[in-house]
């Protein structure tokens, strides 16, 4: 073709990246012949560079209707179908490339890295090996196949590919940080250090190789060296993920978190990782204004005011990080609880005006919400907040005005959403975000839940009496009360299971692509956005007894926009009624609560389809000893499931010696709010089981243990050094005998994966 046609010109104006001239000549051709397939096509590149995915797609469809299914625009096609998120389309036209060109590389490139994202992994290394036997000098192909076959288990093959890449091409840092972190996860750290350190010979500025050497090094305990390169990291890229985390890490370790540090890290949006808190609560309990409170109180015996005007207090009020820590999670440290707690009572009962204290007040009323206002509360202190409550009810009915220091401070002690004209304090103008917050979270958004239940469909009745005494507790204690979507990655079911349980890779699975998901007991919806998060393409049914709970989980699923979770009310000794199998079923926490935790599991293992997961948590007899012993106390002690009874116990639990049994229930996070307190110790219906009656029930549920879900990579190894000829860790008699030697394995419950096995038995 001579270099001077319309559609050379074009090209050539395509090719030097000037796509607004490239795609007015394209439309000027088209305007002379719109069935001009070559310009079609394009003219639809031209529009995908543009971001412009649908309208790029019409037109690559136009070029193949008009000039026929060439290899290239089919192979186009599918790549733009799988920018848009048809899978399904651009399978269909990565396959119809295939079939009229099957040595053309790039389409069994495509289709490699779609099956990769559908979660096919044995199909997807198949079509990148076709790939590279037609074009093997492909870096980005051997790349490509090298990190899957990392993913699959396949550490030597993936080692050999992102060798032969950086061969080829020293500056991948992407080989060079998969290298690295391949080695790293097979234990070669000297071999992982230099793999990252000859990149970043090559590419010093690189964040992504500065942040995973910084992990190399701070792993060896090479603190300062591990700090150099994070910071390093930061300064170039101040928003890594990867780089704040280990950073993190590595100043705690090295007693070396500053204040400035720590600030940050509690700006981070998303759940705070229980490393954070712990530092933060830490850093609080350093203060020079809360060493000081403490020694004052302790020195007039815990006085029923605190003098709240000196510079040490004052100085404590206004801490930013105690501000971040009241409003990013619940304070779960018995000592500072005990101190905010005088604090709140000394500000109700011993402050005339507490107008400066504002924003403390805001933090302080978040926490206590969130917490369900566990802390102790005098009968003084009730009186006090009773009067305040109707004091302000009465302003808002339109005899006065509530001042926010008033709202904040009764919102500190009990929630708004119980005021009779609550909703005049949303007309009102905030005076600042924090008091803002508080307005939603207390009014709003109650208010919400209260309506969405009317939505939430139900399935058959509660009749079964244990079921109604459940359904009650958590109608009056939704459980959990969670604040952020948890972060997960969203991988298929393949991905994820095979993650867990590598051996499953070899398995005979007929994996689902878009897997149907039942979550039996939901509760307030924490378990079912993650694995809506989880799982790619899934789809999720969700039942719990309680309608207050559901209603909790409507609202933070819109909330988290996610729109593939349907909310029922159900017994799970009534699912037997729907008409449907699942390709997963999770239900943790909630079997060891019916009358008869196997009479429900038998319900939900009739819902589960040949061969298909199902995800079980239970309680363990020898990991809740200290929980017995607490609930054993409690009973003693009669105190009752109220909300009076609950923090009396707690108080007491609290004063007991370190060495007691039940006082160690003081150490879990569940101590440190009235629902999980609750549901701890109090709760109306509790079965533990050891290992040995799981196995039993699974040979009668014709159930295979899949495996565990381990809290540590730390326990897996010392089970591995103990019983070596169970590399899968799925003999449940070697697991009996492990957790009797280390009784703390599950204490939090057993959590595992078992299979169907009644088709391949």
């Amino acid at each position: 073709m001579a270099s001077n046609t319309p559609i050379a010109r074009a090209l050539a104006l395509h090719k030097a990246g000037r796509l607004a001239e490239a795609e007015a000549a394209y439309r000027e051709l088209l305007a002379v012949d719109g069935r001009d397939a070559r310009a079609l096509h394009l003219l639809g590149l031209v529009l995908l560079s543009k971001k412009d995915i649908a309208a790029g797609i019409r037109c690559i469809r136009d070029s193949i209707e008009y000039g026929g299914p060439v290899p290239q625009r089919l192979y186009d096609l599918g790549s733009a179908c799988r920018a848009a998120g048809d899978l399904d389309a651009a399978e269909t036209a990565y396959r119809g490339a295939l079939d009229r060109a099957p040595t053309f590389a790039p389409a069994w490139s495509g289709l490699g890295g779609l099956l990769r994202q559908r979660g096919r992994l044995a199909a997807a290394i198949a079509a990148l090996e076709q790939s590279l036997q037609h074009a093997p000098d492909d870096p980005r192909t051997c790349l490509q196949l090298a990190s899957l076959r990392a993913e699959s288990g396949d550490f030597e093959g993936a080692e050999s590919g992102y060798r032969e890449v950086l061969a080829r091409a020293p500056r991948a840092s992407a080989a060079s940080i998969g290298l690295g972190d391949l080695l790293a996860r097979t234990g070669r750290a000297a071999d992982a250090e230099a793999a990252y350190r000859k990149a970043l010979s090559a590419d010093p500025e690189n964040p992504d190789l500065l942040a995973a050497l910084g992990e190399c090094l701070s792993a060896a305990g090479r603190l300062a060296e591990a700090e150099t390169a994070l910071r390093r990291t930061l300064a170039i890229q101040p928003g890594h993920v990867r780089g704040w985390f280990n950073l993190g890490k590595t100043l705690i370790e090295s007693d070396r978190l500053d204040e400035e540090f720590l600030d940050a890290w509690l700006s981070f949006p998303g759940p705070t990782p229980p490393l954070v808190r712990a530092a933060a609560i830490n850093h609080v309990k350093q203060t020079p204004g809360y060493r000081s409170l403490v020694q004052d109180r302790d020195a007039a015996g815990r006085p029923g005011h605190m003098d709240l005007e000196s510079a040490p207090a004052r100085e404590f009020l206004a801490h930013r990080i105690l501000h971040r820590l009241l409003r990013r999670g619940i304070v779960d440290d018995l000592d500072l609880e005990r101190l905010l707690t005088d604090v709140r009572r000394s500000i109700l009962l011993g402050v005339d005006d507490p107008s400066s204290m504002l924003d403390f007040l805001c933090g302080l009323a978040e926490q206590c919400f969130h917490n369900e206002y566990v802390f102790a509360e005098s009968a003084q202190e009730s009186g006090a907040i009773d009067r305040l409550a109707a004091r302000v009810d009465e302003y808002l009915s339109g005899s006065g005005a509530a001042t926010a220091t008033e709202v904040a401070l009764l919102a500190a002690y009990r929630p708004l959403h119980r005021l009779v004209n609550r909703r005049a304090l949303l007309e009102q103008r905030a005076v600042d975000e924090a008091y803002a917050r508080i307005l939603r979270q207390q009014i709003a958004e109650p208010d919400e839940e209260r309506a969405l239940v009317e939505a939430i469909p139900r399935i058959g009745t509660i009749d079964d009496p244990v079921s109604r005494e459940v359904r009650a507790q958590y109608e009056e204690n939704p459980y959990p009360r969670w604040r952020y979507p948890p972060r997960v990655e969203n991988r298929s079911v393949e991905v994820a299971l095979t993650g867990l349980f590598p051996y499953l890779r070899q398995a005979d699975v007929d994996w689902p692509e878009a897997p149907r998901v039942l979550v039996a007991g939901c509760g307030t919806g924490h378990q079912s956005v993650m694995s809506a998060l989880r799982f790619r393409d899934s789809s999720i049914m969700a039942v719990d007894l309680s309608l207050a709970s559901l209603a909790y989980a409507s609202r933070k699923t819109r909330e988290a926009g996610i729109g593939r979770i349907e909310y029922a009310q159900a017994d799970i000794l009534r699912l037997g009624e729907i008409d449907e199998r699942f390709d997963l079923i999770e239900s943790t926490g909630v079997l060891h609560h019916m009358a008869d935790p196997l009479a429900g599991w038998r319900v939900l293992r009739r819902l589960l389809k040949p061969g298909a997961f199902m995800k079980i948590g239970l309680y363990s007899e020898h990991g809740r000893r200290s929980i017995v012993a607490a609930r054993e106390f409690v009973a003693a002690e009669g105190f009752e499931s109220t909300p009076d009874g609950i923090r009396e116990a707690r108080q007491a639990l609290g004063r007991l010696p370190s060495d007691h049994p039940a006082r160690q229930v003081a150490e879990r996070p569940d101590f440190y709010a009235m629902s999980t307190c609750r549901d701890m110790i109090f709760h109306v219906q509790e079965h533990r089981l050891t290992i040995g009656q799981i196995n039993e029930w699974l040979h009668e549920l014709s159930l295979e243990f899949v495996g565990f879900e381990l809290t540590s990579s730390r326990i897996a190894r010392a089970y591995l050094e103990r019983f070596p000829d169970d590399p899968e860790l799925r003999n449940l008699d070697y697991w009996s005998e492990f957790e009797k030697d280390n009784p703390g394995t599950f204490a939090g419950m057993y959590l595992f994966w078992v299979r169907d096995c009644a088709q391949r038995s």
